[in-house]
């Protein structure tokens, strides 16, 4: 599904539109050609939901940090002649991110009453 800002507001962890939205917009996958299909994102996020009585509330965050972390093509650096781009340290940039989204764990907290673990998927059954 191509990239649509207006489904960032939903604020929906239950919705895969939302997380795949979010995810786009943290790991700034936003133009075409887009770098992550949507069945790779949306399999990143399934295997980081966080389940609740059979319902999975996705965390787009602890996604897109995976895939920074995960990611085995990303340079550090590139240069071209006299020119030089240093890029940002893809761990550093997935600590930010899920450090920066802990919101979308307490929508999940309002919504089922338990806090999602850190970056473990966990099945609750009550």
């Amino acid at each position: 599904m191509p990239y649509n800002p207006d489904d960032l507001s939903l604020s929906d962890p239950t919705s895969v539109e939302w997380a795949v939205a979010w995810a786009r917009f943290l790991l700034g996958d936003r133009t075409e050609p887009e770098q992550w299909s949507d069945a790779e994102l949306e399999a990143m996020l399934t295997s980081t939901a966080f389940q609740h009585n059979g319902t999975p509330h996705y965390r787009p965050h602890h996604a897109a940090a995976a895939l920074l972390e995960s990611d085995p093509t990303r340079p550090l650096s590139e240069s071209l002649m006299s020119a030089s781009v240093q890029h940002r340290d893809p761990l550093s940039t997935a600590r930010s991110i899920r450090r920066q989204s802990t919101w979308v764990d307490d929508l999940i907290q309002a919504a089922t009453g338990v806090r999602p673990a850190g970056r473990s998927t966990l099945e609750v059954t009550w």
